[in-house]
């Protein structure tokens, strides 16, 4: 659980960081994409873990 919300928090986190120099818009965005599509796997797993506990 603690690790699905960390990665649930870093896209929002990332897309709102100041730029640093030399990092451009396009490199942030596709960071906080990857971030988000790992937040739902984890998500996901956390279900399939779950279901197998069941």
């Amino acid at each position: 659980m603690e690790t699905t919300q960390q990665f649930e928090t870093m896209p929002a986190l990332r897309r709102k960081r100041p730029k640093m120099a030399g990092e451009d818009d396009l490199k942030r965005l596709s960071e906080a994409e990857l971030l988000a599509r790992l937040a739902e796997n984890a998500r996901r797993l956390e279900i399939i873990q779950h279901l197998l506990q069941a």
